[in-house]
Protein backbone atom coordinates (compact mmCIF):
# COMPACT_ATOMS: atom_id res chain seq x y z
CA UNK A 1 0.00 0.00 0.00
CA UNK A 2 1.38 3.33 -1.09
CA UNK A 3 1.92 5.59 1.82
CA UNK A 4 -0.64 8.54 2.73
CA UNK A 5 1.92 11.04 2.68
CA UNK A 6 3.15 10.08 -0.41
CA UNK A 7 -0.02 10.22 -2.12
CA UNK A 8 -0.50 13.34 -0.77
CA UNK A 9 2.96 14.90 -2.22
CA UNK A 10 1.74 13.47 -5.49
CA UNK A 11 -1.91 14.90 -5.29
CA UNK A 12 -0.36 18.30 -4.35
CA UNK A 13 2.72 18.44 -6.75
CA UNK A 14 0.21 17.35 -9.36
CA UNK A 15 -2.22 20.77 -7.80
CA UNK A 16 0.70 22.54 -8.28
CA UNK A 17 1.92 21.90 -11.76
CA UNK A 18 -1.60 22.45 -12.89
CA UNK A 19 -1.73 25.99 -11.21
CA UNK A 20 1.51 26.48 -13.38
CA UNK A 21 0.19 25.83 -16.60
CA UNK A 22 -3.52 27.41 -16.08
CA UNK A 23 -1.67 30.65 -14.60
CA UNK A 24 1.09 30.55 -17.21
CA UNK A 25 1.05 33.19 -19.72
CA UNK A 26 0.14 31.88 -23.57
CA UNK A 27 3.30 33.08 -24.70
CA UNK A 28 5.29 31.41 -22.18
CA UNK A 29 3.28 28.36 -22.80
CA UNK A 30 4.03 28.43 -26.45
CA UNK A 31 7.79 29.00 -25.67
CA UNK A 32 7.73 26.25 -23.42
CA UNK A 33 6.02 23.64 -23.94
CA UNK A 34 4.23 24.01 -27.73
CA UNK A 35 7.53 23.84 -29.41
CA UNK A 36 9.25 21.41 -27.87
CA UNK A 37 5.70 19.19 -28.58
CA UNK A 38 4.55 20.09 -32.35
CA UNK A 39 7.42 19.38 -34.93
CA UNK A 40 8.74 22.82 -36.57
CA UNK A 41 7.80 22.45 -39.88
CA UNK A 42 3.67 21.83 -37.88
CA UNK A 43 4.46 24.77 -35.78
CA UNK A 44 4.06 27.46 -38.11
CA UNK A 45 2.35 27.64 -41.05
CA UNK A 46 3.95 27.92 -44.09
CA UNK A 47 4.51 31.27 -45.72
CA UNK A 48 2.50 32.51 -48.80
CA UNK A 49 5.16 33.89 -51.25
CA UNK A 50 4.31 37.78 -51.93
CA UNK A 51 2.88 38.24 -55.05
CA UNK A 52 5.15 40.10 -57.49
CA UNK A 53 3.31 43.52 -57.99
CA UNK A 54 2.66 44.78 -61.75
CA UNK A 55 4.69 47.17 -63.04
CA UNK A 56 5.00 50.24 -62.25
CA UNK A 57 4.22 51.70 -65.83
CA UNK A 58 1.44 49.52 -65.65
CA UNK A 59 -0.40 50.89 -62.47
CA UNK A 60 0.40 54.36 -63.94
CA UNK A 61 -1.27 53.56 -67.51
CA UNK A 62 -4.28 52.45 -65.34
CA UNK A 63 -4.56 55.67 -63.33
CA UNK A 64 -4.54 58.04 -66.36
CA UNK A 65 -7.04 55.82 -68.23
CA UNK A 66 -8.77 56.01 -65.14
CA UNK A 67 -9.02 60.15 -65.61
CA UNK A 68 -11.26 59.77 -68.77
CA UNK A 69 -12.16 55.98 -68.31
CA UNK A 70 -14.20 56.55 -64.99
CA UNK A 71 -14.32 52.99 -63.57
CA UNK A 72 -12.90 51.34 -66.95
CA UNK A 73 -9.45 52.41 -66.89
CA UNK A 74 -8.24 49.37 -66.14
CA UNK A 75 -10.26 47.27 -68.80
CA UNK A 76 -8.94 49.94 -71.15
CA UNK A 77 -5.27 49.43 -70.78
CA UNK A 78 -5.61 45.88 -70.47
CA UNK A 79 -7.32 45.92 -74.28
CA UNK A 80 -4.99 48.17 -75.46
CA UNK A 81 -1.99 46.00 -73.70
CA UNK A 82 -3.84 42.88 -75.14
CA UNK A 83 -3.72 44.00 -78.48
CA UNK A 84 -0.04 45.31 -78.11
CA UNK A 85 1.08 41.82 -76.99
CA UNK A 86 -0.93 39.98 -79.78
CA UNK A 87 0.87 42.35 -82.08
CA UNK A 88 4.37 41.76 -81.14
CA UNK A 89 3.25 38.32 -80.82
CA UNK A 90 2.52 38.39 -84.14
CA UNK A 91 5.41 39.65 -85.36
CA UNK A 92 7.51 36.71 -83.46
CA UNK A 93 5.30 34.13 -85.35
CA UNK A 94 6.38 36.24 -88.41
CA UNK A 95 10.12 36.00 -88.28
CA UNK A 96 10.00 32.40 -87.19
CA UNK A 97 8.25 31.60 -90.06
CA UNK A 98 10.35 33.51 -92.69
CA UNK A 99 13.70 31.88 -91.21
CA UNK A 100 12.22 28.53 -90.61
CA UNK A 101 11.19 29.01 -94.34
CA UNK A 102 14.42 30.38 -94.86
CA UNK A 103 16.77 27.80 -93.25
CA UNK A 104 14.98 24.78 -93.01
CA UNK A 105 13.73 23.46 -96.81
CA UNK A 106 13.01 20.10 -95.84
CA UNK A 107 10.22 20.97 -93.45
CA UNK A 108 6.80 21.42 -95.25
CA UNK A 109 4.52 24.63 -95.11
CA UNK A 110 2.24 23.25 -92.44
CA UNK A 111 5.10 22.18 -89.90
CA UNK A 112 6.69 25.76 -90.39
CA UNK A 113 3.12 27.13 -89.58
CA UNK A 114 2.94 25.01 -86.42
CA UNK A 115 5.88 25.65 -85.10
CA UNK A 116 6.25 29.29 -85.40
CA UNK A 117 2.33 29.68 -83.66
CA UNK A 118 3.59 27.86 -80.30
CA UNK A 119 6.44 29.74 -80.07
CA UNK A 120 4.17 32.52 -80.76
CA UNK A 121 1.61 31.38 -78.17
CA UNK A 122 4.08 30.82 -75.28
CA UNK A 123 5.58 34.19 -75.81
CA UNK A 124 1.86 35.44 -75.61
CA UNK A 125 0.84 33.44 -72.45
CA UNK A 126 4.15 34.77 -70.84
CA UNK A 127 3.33 38.25 -71.54
CA UNK A 128 -0.31 38.23 -70.81
CA UNK A 129 -0.21 36.42 -67.71
CA UNK A 130 2.47 38.53 -65.86
CA UNK A 131 0.97 41.83 -67.15
CA UNK A 132 -1.99 42.43 -69.18
CA UNK A 133 -4.07 40.18 -67.49
CA UNK A 134 -2.32 40.03 -63.78
CA UNK A 135 -4.88 41.52 -61.50
CA UNK A 136 -6.93 38.78 -62.62
CA UNK A 137 -4.65 36.12 -62.02
CA UNK A 138 -2.96 37.00 -59.00
CA UNK A 139 -5.18 35.34 -56.27
CA UNK A 140 -6.39 31.93 -59.06
CA UNK A 141 -4.97 30.16 -56.74
CA UNK A 142 -3.57 28.62 -60.15
CA UNK A 143 0.15 27.13 -60.61
CA UNK A 144 2.02 28.31 -63.27
CA UNK A 145 1.84 25.08 -65.65
CA UNK A 146 -2.11 24.73 -65.08
CA UNK A 147 -2.56 29.02 -65.86
CA UNK A 148 -0.51 27.76 -69.34
CA UNK A 149 -2.57 24.91 -69.91
CA UNK A 150 -5.75 26.52 -69.84
CA UNK A 151 -4.02 28.92 -72.01
CA UNK A 152 -3.42 26.55 -74.79
CA UNK A 153 -6.89 25.22 -74.61
CA UNK A 154 -8.89 28.00 -76.51
CA UNK A 155 -5.33 29.06 -78.12
CA UNK A 156 -5.65 26.05 -79.82
CA UNK A 157 -8.50 27.16 -81.51
CA UNK A 158 -7.01 29.83 -82.93
CA UNK A 159 -4.07 27.61 -83.34
CA UNK A 160 -6.27 25.05 -85.72
CA UNK A 161 -7.45 28.15 -87.16
CA UNK A 162 -4.46 29.58 -87.83
CA UNK A 163 -3.13 26.91 -89.38
CA UNK A 164 -5.96 25.51 -91.62
CA UNK A 165 -6.30 29.67 -93.06
CA UNK A 166 -2.36 29.73 -93.48
CA UNK A 167 -2.32 26.41 -95.58
CA UNK A 168 -5.16 27.28 -97.41
CA UNK A 169 -3.65 30.74 -98.63
CA UNK A 170 -1.00 29.83 -99.46
CA UNK A 171 -1.78 26.62 -100.97
CA UNK A 172 -4.67 27.96 -103.05
CA UNK A 173 -4.43 31.64 -103.18
CA UNK A 174 -0.62 30.91 -103.79
CA UNK A 175 0.37 33.28 -101.08
CA UNK A 176 3.72 33.79 -99.58
CA UNK A 177 4.44 32.40 -96.57
CA UNK A 178 4.40 35.22 -94.51
CA UNK A 179 1.34 37.16 -96.23
CA UNK A 180 -0.66 33.83 -95.81
CA UNK A 181 0.46 33.46 -92.19
CA UNK A 182 -0.25 37.54 -91.42
CA UNK A 183 -3.45 37.35 -93.08
CA UNK A 184 -4.41 34.35 -90.74
CA UNK A 185 -3.11 35.84 -87.49
CA UNK A 186 -5.36 38.78 -88.12
CA UNK A 187 -8.77 36.88 -88.48
CA UNK A 188 -7.88 34.74 -85.66
CA UNK A 189 -6.86 37.43 -83.05
CA UNK A 190 -10.47 38.40 -82.35
CA UNK A 191 -11.44 34.91 -81.43
CA UNK A 192 -8.13 34.66 -78.99
CA UNK A 193 -9.49 37.95 -77.44
CA UNK A 194 -13.01 36.56 -76.29
CA UNK A 195 -11.85 33.74 -75.47
CA UNK A 196 -9.03 34.36 -73.23
CA UNK A 197 -10.62 37.41 -71.38
CA UNK A 198 -13.54 35.87 -70.55
CA UNK A 199 -12.38 32.38 -69.78
CA UNK A 200 -8.56 31.60 -69.75
CA UNK A 201 -8.17 35.03 -67.34
CA UNK A 202 -11.37 34.67 -65.33
CA UNK A 203 -10.35 34.12 -61.88
CA UNK A 204 -11.77 30.69 -59.96
CA UNK A 205 -15.42 30.70 -58.58
CA UNK A 206 -14.38 30.41 -55.53
CA UNK A 207 -11.46 33.32 -55.74
CA UNK A 208 -12.38 36.78 -55.19
CA UNK A 209 -10.76 39.24 -57.48
CA UNK A 210 -8.04 41.27 -56.69
CA UNK A 211 -8.07 44.92 -55.99
CA UNK A 212 -4.68 45.87 -56.58
CA UNK A 213 -1.60 44.28 -57.79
Amino acid sequence: MPNSNMVKDDKNASQSRRNIYWNTDFSDWDKTVLRRAIPKNLAQPAATPAPIPAPGWYNKAVQIAEKYFHGKGEEVVRILMFLIVGGSAALVNLIAVRELDAHAKLLPFWSISAISTEISILYNFALNDQITFRSMTINSGRPIWLRCARFHLPASVGFALTLILATSFHTFGHLSAVIAQAIAIIIVTGVNFVMHRFWTFRPSANTAPAKGH
